[in-house]
Parts: C-alpha cells; structure tokens; sequence
C-alpha cells in the first residue's frame, strides 16, 4: 500500500494530463514549458514530487534532475511561462489607467487654452 498526502489524488485529478498516447514508446521529449508546468505542479505543498512523476509517466530521478536544473537557474525558463494575473487587480489598472488618460486629456485642454491665451496677450 503506497501513502500519500491528503489531497494529492484530488490534485492529480485537476492536472491537465500530458497525453503519452501520442508519443512512441521510446523516448519523450518535453518541451521546457511541459518540464516547468510538471517541476511547478511537483513544488506543490502537500504533493510527492514521486506522484507527479508517475502521473505523467516520467521517471522519478528525471523529475528530480529538471527541479534541480530550475533550481539553478530559475531565470532561463522566465519566457516559457506567462505570469498569472488575478481578475481583480487587471480591473483595478484598467481603471486606474483610464482615469489617467482622462487627466491627461483634460491637462492637453488646459495647455492649449493657455497657449491661445498668451498669444493674444499684448506684449510688453
């Protein structure tokens, strides 16, 4: 009988398979973004790097080989993965924004009438 954290069935059952179906049953390549995705998925809280290994049909010490890899130099795969933004603070910038394209609109209108009005200004 294998032990296993609470919830990791459940995770696993949320995790976007990888399809091996597909691949011929030598070797698999996965690209630095599917390498990424499954070290993320084995960082989890809770979750055996050794249940994600099996859940995608990769070798445990292949797992352990790519976290180590990231580890090391976490700013080479910075460009495979979009960051996440949440809803909420997307929303917020989108307003914040507008009301500074108001403001700068409105600055725009008062520069010019003040432009206008200097000259027409008599000089002295």
């Amino acid at each position: 009988m294998q032990l296993q954290p609470a919830g990791v069935d459940q995770l696993a059952s949320r995790l976007p398979s990888i399809s091996r179906a597909s691949a011929p049953p030598s070797r698999r390549h996965w690209s630095e973004a599917e390498k990424r995705f499954i070290v993320e998925q084995s960082l989890l809280p809770g979750v055996s790097a050794s249940s994600v290994a099996r859940h995608y049909g990769i070798p445990p010490h292949q797992l352990f080989r790519w976290r180590k890899r990231y580890q090391q130099a976490p700013s080479v795969q910075a460009t495979d993965v979009e960051p996440h933004v949440p809803v909420h603070y997307l929303l917020q910038a989108q307003g914040e924004i507008r009301a500074l394209r108001r403001r700068l609109r409105e600055t725009a209108r008062e520069t010019e009438r003040l432009r206008q009005l200097m000259q027409r200004r008599p000089r002295v």
